[in-house]
């Protein structure tokens, strides 16, 4: 996307601001929820912590919006949790962490915390022990290094990445042999999969686009 594509899109209006990092395609709203929520944080002291799906790290369609809000340095931090923590739901979440006001030594960083093997699984439902939860939080109140569960990661960093935020691209799962480097192979098939979806999508939204236009014509 070059500068000025991106300008455009950043330049959109709305009458409350919440578009301030792009207006979000159509058939995903979840960055226009995140900006809603964005933009009603206290300037000064405001923090949130929303549940996402995993979609929001990736998608290549919410890519310049993505890119806009890491730019506005509000995002502190990507938690993602394990599956089956939510009543009629396999799906892995996430968390995004939002801070209206960093603390200097985390402002221009992004905390990723793998959490994916944080839980206790009883009959169809997993839950997050009072262990789990510390885990998460000691690892949050840190923002620190800690192989294979969490990374601190410069916005250069993720510019390398073309803006992605998917966690297993700046939290590595420490080797240990085979089974290690197939958990690895797993999770870049995913990631890949995920990748390719979000193509597959912009690619038929523009074809249908342009047969509206043709239709009308």
């Amino acid at each position: 996307m070059s500068n000025q594509d991106h300008q455009c899109v950043r330049g959109s209006k709305d009458p409350y601001g919440r578009n301030t990092w792009g207006v979000p395609p159509q058939n995903a709203a979840d960055y226009a929820f995140i900006q809603h929520i964005a933009q009603s944080l206290d300037p000064n002291s405001g923090r949130a912590a929303i549940l996402l799906p995993h979609g929001v790290l990736t998608r290549v369609s919410e890519a310049s919006v993505r890119r806009a809000m890491v730019e506005s340095d509000l995002v502190e931090a990507v938690i993602g949790l394990a599956p089956g923590l939510f009543y009629n739901s396999s799906m892995e979440a996430i968390v995004l962490v939002l801070r209206a006001r960093k603390p200097r030594n985390r402002r221009g960083r992004v905390l990723f915390i793998n959490a994916v093997n944080e839980f206790a699984r009883e009959q169809a439902q997993s839950f997050l022990r009072e262990q789990h939860q510390q885990k998460i939080l000691a690892a949050y109140d840190n923002f620190a290094d800690d192989e294979g569960f969490a990374a601190v990661v410069t916005h250069e960093q993720i510019v390398e990445k073309t803006w992605s935020l998917a966690i297993p691209l700046y939290v590595k799962s420490p080797s240990s042999g085979r089974a290690a480097a197939g958990v690895n192979d797993i999770e870049n098939a995913v990631e890949s999969w995920r990748d390719s979806s979000a193509r597959a999508d912009t690619a038929v939204e523009s074809a249908l686009n342009q047969l509206r236009l043709r239709v009308t014509q």
